[in-house]
């Protein structure tokens, strides 16, 4: 091998380390094959042993007295040029390159760097970092083609591996992209850059390919502003990521775009400045459906829900799931985000109607769901796409709210909602710790003798900035942020002292709320007795109010809960009867003793006598005291003790609290 003088490749010294003096490296060494090609002189200068082999050359000698002039191409010629003046940047360059030695077609990685010879001109130091066969002699992934234009465009020479692929269908090299303006934007990039590199997918006469793309611009010599081409074919590759970028964006239950996919589509449509409606979609009862039958039923009822979902989609319109029993449609353009409102309701409303129709599941039935939709427009209802996201979301939490089954279109009033909430989240966790919270008292009266029968406790907050927090907002933001039994607990050891403190002369009751994940707790009756022990009054004088959500909980758990209750002593009452879950079905189900006549059902009884008495009736057939909360006028009193209803609640027995519920 001839001496290296000046070596610019890492490969062949250790020059480009400071401090450490140029070594040659034992290049015979190495197992990958490395040669040198003087390109200037056509011909390989050194190879190693595993060069040779490559090559298919029976000796040193042999090789290096190869002529690569003859068969090769002007292309082919001036890329390796111009890889030179690269080279004395010091630039490494890898390559996918097509190699025929002894009529051998072979693939070979191909790294390339200079170096200099011993008589100071610029060679080629090459390492095959992988190699493959071809078989089929005309593209595959690994494949190197390349071909050269002149300035006008004409081809004026390409590699063997080229010719076999396109024959005679290249002429120019607007034959070789999709059109002349696509071709010249490349030369011109090119021309500007020295030289461009890009992925494209190109037209051949095999198919449509993916080509890693190399465009080089000629600036000296006869051919200076020439361009060659270098096509590096990559389409498994290609068609890989394709498959993981679709994969990625996709939701493999539904086949629905996942959060990924929805947020990619809305980005495009904020950038391009398009308008859209989004709606945001959660399944009401989904989760009894997921827990009582289980996830293999609850993953085939959100397949059935996203295949209807897809089938209400139009032309551009796109659908996503984005958790759980959530999910998303995006509606482009001006006539959902800026058409009348009534169009996007009865879309909403045919949606709703479409995802309600019974599914039948095998092994299980009919099945059906709820839906609450809520809805946000681009740009009406956020510039930007967090924002517009969430008060999709807004509006969905105020569509359920409402009883659910319904939609809502997104409001400022909405928000400040929201944000009252947030705010009343955060200054709860203090207001229970530093006992910033008041007890109030409403007075329950017996109208045969005008004396107090017992008291409600009531617990309420003055919140710094907000004001007044009543007690029906303040037990939903505690149950929503998981404090509603240290809410409850301070309401009891409050409203027991106090009744303790109160309780002279005739027996009285004192009535306070439960709620729905308070009575399910373990340590919950224990806390309850507790309570009352510590206070010094008698777990008989305790009335336990079912809240809502005590009342919507499965049944045959809550007679469990309530019978070990009543048998420690407190009686049980259903708060609010006459609406939502407060109805006769439960007074049959549950071991309750006492009934609180909604309000609403109270201004109800002042105008129909006969459902007074029908009430009276029940409660003197099933021995259940009744008490009437709302009783705010003297028409209303008078209508309820002439039907025997005696015990009543509300402004005209308390004023000031009148407005406390």
């Amino acid at each position: 091998m001839s001496a290296i003088e000046q070596p610019l490749s890492p490969l062949a010294s250790t020059a480009s380390i400071p401090g450490v003096a140029p070594v040659a490296l034992d290049l015979d060494a190495l197992r990958t094959p490395v040669w040198i090609y003087d390109t200037a002189n056509f011909r390989v200068h050194w190879a190693n042993p595993s060069a040779l082999a490559l090559w298919e050359a029976e000796s040193q000698a042999e090789l290096v007295s190869r002529d690569f002039r003859n068969g090769m191409s002007e292309a082919i010629y001036s890329t390796l040029v111009s890889y030179l003046a690269e080279f004395e940047s010091g630039r490494t360059i890898t390559r996918w390159w097509q190699l025929s030695p002894r009529g051998v077609v072979k693939n070979v990685l191909c790294q390339f760097s200079g170096v200099r010879l011993d008589d100071g001109h610029l060679a080629m130091l090459c390492e095959g970092l992988a190699q493959e066969l071809v078989t089929d002699g005309i593209t595959g992934d690994g494949s190197a083609l390349v071909s050269m234009y002149a300035r006008g465009g004409s081809l004026i020479s390409a590699n063997p591996g080229f010719d076999a692929l396109y024959r005679s269908s290249v002429r120019r090299i607007d034959d070789l992209f999709d059109s002349a303006s696509q071709a010249n934007a490349l030369a011109e990039l090119a021309t500007r850059q020295g030289r461009h590199e890009t992925d494209l997918r190109l037209r051949t006469p095999a198919g449509e390919r993916w080509y890693q793309l190399e465009v080089r611009a000629v600036t000296d010599g006869s051919r200076a502003g020439s361009v060659i081409v270098t096509q590096l074919d990559i389409t498994e590759r290609k068609h890989r990521e394709l498959r993981q970028h679709a994969l990625a964006r996709t939701d493999a239950l539904t086949g629905l775009a996942n959060r990924l996919g929805v947020r990619e589509q809305l980005e495009s449509l904020h950038a391009a400045g398009t308008p859209f409606a989004l709606l945001y979609l959660d399944l009401d009862g989904f989760k009894l459906v997921n827990d009582t039958f289980g996830h293999r039923a609850g993953d085939t009822l959100l397949k059935r829900v996203a295949a209807r979902i897809r089938e209400t989609c139009g032309t551009g319109e796109g659908a996503a799931r984005i958790g759980g029993d959530e999910f998303m449609l995006v509606l482009p353009g001006s006539a959902w985000a800026g058409g009348a409102d009534g169009d996007l309701a009865a879309r909403a409303d045919a949606l709703i109607a479409a995802l309600s129709e019974p599914y039948s599941l095998a092994d299980i039935g009919p099945v059906s769901l709820g839906v609450s939709v809520g809805i946000a427009r681009h740009p009406h209802d956020g510039l930007d796409l967090d924002t517009l996201v969430a008060n999709a979301d807004v509006a969905m939490y105020a569509a359920k709210s409402r009883g659910g089954q319904q939609h809502a279109v997104f409001d400022l009033a909405m928000q400040r909602s929201v944000e009252r909430k947030a705010r009343l989240v955060q200054g709860l966790h203090a207001a229970s710790r530093e006992g910033s919270l008041a007890l109030r008292t409403r007075p329950i009266v017996d109208l045969r003798d005008g004396g107090v029968w017992g008291v409600e406790g009531l617990v309420q907050w003055l919140h710094p900035t907000i004001g007044l927090v009543r007690t029906k907002e303040l037990v939903g933001v505690a149950e929503e942020c998981g404090l509603i039994s240290r809410v409850e607990r301070w309401m009891w050891r409050t409203a027991f002292a106090s009744h303790r403190r109160s309780s002279s002369g005739p027996r009285t009751r004192v009535a306070v709320h439960v709620s729905g994940r308070h009575l399910a707790q373990d340590d919950f009756l224990p806390a309850l007795i507790g309570a009352t022990r510590n206070a010094g009054i008698a777990p008989e004088d305790v009335v336990l109010q079912l809240t809502e959500s005590a009342l919507a909980m499965d049944p045959a758990m809550t007679v469990r809960i309530l019978e070990a209750v009543t048998a420690a002593g407190p009686s049980v009452a259903i708060d609010r009867f006459g609406t939502g879950h407060g109805s006769l079905l439960r007074l049959h189900e549950l071991p309750v003793d006492t009934i609180k006549i909604d309000r609403k059902l109270t201004r109800v009884l002042e105008h129909d006598p006969a459902m007074v008495h029908c009430l009276a009736d029940l409660a003197r057939g099933r021995r259940i005291t009744m008490i009437a909360c709302g009783v705010d006028t003297p028409a209303q009193r008078d209508a309820l003790a002439a039907a025997g209803i005696h015990l009543i609640q509300g402004a005209l027995t308390a004023p000031r609290a009148a407005s406390d519920a």
